[in-house]
């Protein structure tokens, strides 16, 4: 009897098992009686059949298991949708096909508007016959570009999505550079915004020093960085450039010194060459020589740009030799060399003689605090000083002096600023002074012109270089600001 019950409570749940799984089988698929192909232009629509979503996109089949009416409609971004009633009568494929093109309530407009007005319109990068204020009609919905151009203007461009039936707006106001244009990494390919120097070449190309980023080359159709290490360049500080005849860049960096022929690199060090600092503060080319001047941390170094080195570093032998670090150099019209020394004034070496001029009744200095210089016209060399390191000079005025071949003549707090960078004395005579206060310009004391954030197109007080080039546009390298083209002082 108890085989018995187990016997067919094995045949139960045998039985129950089975039950289980004819019932949550799938049931077979009714035969298809129709097929639908639905197309559109454009296509990716998403196709709904009778408000469900059909999981399929334009171009594709719709099945149908059953005669009758359906709806259909097809969702697209931004588009209206379209929505039509489909009869499937019969066995046999249909073809629908959907041209937005061609309804004028799936295209939108766009209203072009710019201050100045009259730009010429641009639509993803085409000339299109518009100028502002204008409208493009007759878009199919979707993400355009809206560029603006206007003579003596940076262009201005803008993104606008289109709808069906609907006008879209795109205004710009445009940048006048009729006198200022600056270049940074919001508005251009410079790619990083502080420069320390800037050298113009013997081709009119610009070449950047930055702060961290290496070198950056422009031609004014492009700007080509050179970064370390993807290029041998010791550092990516870079504190002066300087070209030679030979149209050669001579780099010098908070690294080393590099030397660029255009096509290739060399590096020198302290480990593979006499480079008497890695810190290297000034370079300058030496006309009809070749010979190359390097103001360091540790002294000073001439190179003859091949394998030459010679070494001037102050020691109980040599005690003409500059002491300490070296802040800038410049070479005169009669080849004499100029050192700037952070506490000991100036060097100065005349073929084979080193002098010393710092701060005496003689030599009638400010301070003996020289933070950089330049070489004017007629020969004149221009000095920046800043407050000595020394206790007994700090109350000594900062300011600049020039050195007219016998005297020093002196100008005490000509200027207001706070940091003193760099000097530049263009070739009619006006000195351009760069501050963390703007940019100054003057040509004697009572004729100053100041130009900064607040009144011109410069982007940063910070001021660190400046050139002018043949046609008389004036660069400014900046910290924080890029690099900015002043082109109100041609002519001038």
């Amino acid at each position: 009897m108890k085989k018995n019950i187990i016997a067919l409570s094995l045949v139960l749940l045998t039985f129950i098992s089975c039950e289980q799984d004819i019932s949550t089988s799938p049931l077979e698929s009714e035969p298809t009686k129709a097929f639908v192909f639905i197309t559109s232009y454009p296509s990716g629509a998403m196709i709904y059949k009778n408000g469900k979503y059909s999981g399929r996109r334009t171009p594709d089949t719709l099945k149908f298991v059953d005669f009758g009416e359906y709806s259909i409609k097809l969702k697209m971004e931004n588009f209206r949708d379209t929505i039509f009633n489909l009869k499937v009568s019969e066995e046999k494929l249909d073809k629908i096909d959907i041209n937005y093109t061609t309804n004028p309530l799936m295209l939108g407009q766009i209203f072009c508007v710019s201050n100045p007005s009259k730009a010429k319109i641009y639509l993803n990068d085409s000339l299109t016959n518009k100028i502002s204020s204008d409208t493009l009609k007759g878009l199919l919905p979707g993400k355009y570009r809206i560029r603006f151009s206007y003579p003596e203007h940076r262009d201005g461009e803008t993104s606008v999505i289109v709808r069906s039936n609907q006008v879209s707006r795109a205004a710009q106001t445009l940048q006048d550079t009729t006198l200022w244009v600056d270049y940074n990494d919001g508005n251009s390919e410079i790619k990083y915004d502080y420069i320390n120097c800037i050298k113009i070449d013997k081709n009119n190309i610009k070449w950047l020093g930055t702060e961290g980023f290496g070198i950056i080359k422009y031609d004014e159709k492009e700007f080509l960085n050179y970064r370390p290490p993807t290029f041998p360049i010791p550092s990516g500080l870079v504190t002066a450039i300087d070209v030679d005849e030979n149209n050669v860049k001579w780099i010098a960096t908070y690294g080393g010194v590099a030397r660029f022929d255009d096509v290739n690199w060399i590096a020198f060090r302290q480990w593979n060459s006499p480079l008497l600092n890695d810190y290297v503060n000034d370079i300058k080319c030496e006309k009809n020589t070749g010979n190359i001047w390097i103001a360091t941390r540790s002294g000073v170094n001439k190179f003859d740009g091949f394998v030459g080195w010679t070494n001037y570093v102050y020691d109980s032998v040599n005690v003409t030799y500059p002491y300490g670090p070296i802040n800038c150099v410049e070479i005169d019209e009669y080849n004499n060399k100029w050192f700037g020394s952070p506490y000991m004034g100036i060097y100065l070496l005349q073929d084979t003689t080193w002098t010393n001029m710092y701060y005496s009744p003689e030599y009638n200095f400010l301070s003996n605090s020289i933070v950089c210089s330049a070489i004017a016209p007629n020969g004149y060399i221009w000095l920046g000083h800043e407050k000595s390191y020394y206790s007994e000079e700090k109350t000594l005025p900062r300011g600049f002096s020039y050195y007219n071949g016998s005297n020093w003549v002196l100008y005490p707090n000509l200027l207001n600023y706070n940091i003193l960078y760099d000097i530049y004395v263009d070739e009619r005579g006006y000195k351009w002074v760069c501050t963390d206060n703007g940019l100054f310009r003057f040509k004697d004391a009572n004729n100053i012109q100041v130009f900064n954030t607040s009144n011109s197109g410069i982007k940063s007080n910070n001021i660190q270089d400046v050139v002018r080039d043949k046609d008389g546009i004036v660069w400014i390298a900046t910290a924080g600001g890029g690099l900015v083209k002043y082109k109100g002082d041609r002519g001038r």
